[in-house]
């Protein structure tokens, strides 16, 4: 049951950071803002990893992909911040739902990535199309911005994947470390993302009224954190259907 709230309080935290970080592309930019969410969130984790003397070094034995959870969860803030403001915030969570429970059904049914493997179940196709039902309602009688659309549900697999690999590096090294190198892959990528889209560094103009925009990457370690530790202690299919119950709510 804790691991069950923990779960579901995850995907609240979520909603919140795709919020604000939407805001913030809006004020400098998709690339520069994708660049400062990263940048901010390994600032805070390398600063508690010096005031805990955490150890960050690659572990010997570690396979290499188990540290590229950064490059993927790199891919969930572009596409939620391209697909923010072309379709509701309701339909992206939808999406990102669509795109998590198909990951979730595949590596809890093969063992991918060091998940258990579990048996399939008929039903679960059952909770795959009511999602793809309620995803259609949401854009009933309006128009339909594909590419939006599209990077929405790919924002979910990446999810999944993202998620995965973090928890594994942690449980390989320490939560921190592990949430240290997501930070630390994910500001190189959107360094050279920034840099080969030639959007240029545009800083956004902060004042007393908008300086909340900037905490994106904060927010973001607390989900890397909380989704680190509660996702080997449940089936991906169940803690991606209890994060986005939080999502909802």
């Amino acid at each position: 049951m804790l691991y069950a709230f923990f779960a579901a309080f995850t995907g609240a935290v979520i909603s919140l950071m795709v919020a604000v970080n939407g805001e913030l592309a809006n004020a400098s930019g998709v690339y520069t803002a994708t660049l400062l969410i990263y940048l901010t969130g390994l600032a805070a984790t390398l600063v508690f990893c010096i005031v805990r003397r955490v150890a960050v070094l690659p572990r010997r034995g570690v396979a290499f992909y188990w540290y590229c959870g950064g490059f993927i969860g790199l891919a969930i803030t572009l596409c939620n911040n391209l697909s923010y403001g072309k379709i509701s915030m309701s339909a992206i969570v939808a999406l990102g739902l669509l795109g998590q429970v198909v990951t979730s059904i595949v590596l809890d049914t093969f063992g991918l990535l060091g998940m258990p493997k579990l048996r399939f179940l008929p039903g679960q196709l059952v909770g795959v199309a009511l999602v793809m039902g309620g995803v259609g309602v949401m854009f009933f009688g309006t128009p339909i911005n594909w590419f939006a659309v599209g990077i929405a549900a790919l924002a979910g697999v990446a999810t999944v994947l993202n998620r995965t690999l973090n928890a594994g590096l942690s449980a390989k090294t320490s939560l921190w470390t592990g949430t240290f190198y997501n930070y630390v892959t994910g500001l190189a990528g959107a360094a050279l993302v920034l840099a080969l889209s030639g959007e240029g560094l545009v800083l956004p103009h902060l004042t007393a009224a908008n300086g909340w925009i900037i905490t994106g990457g904060w927010i973001g370690v607390c989900v890397v954190l909380l989704s680190s530790w509660t996702v080997v202690k449940m089936p991906a299919f169940a803690m991606t259907l209890l994060m986005f119950v939080g999502q909802v709510f």
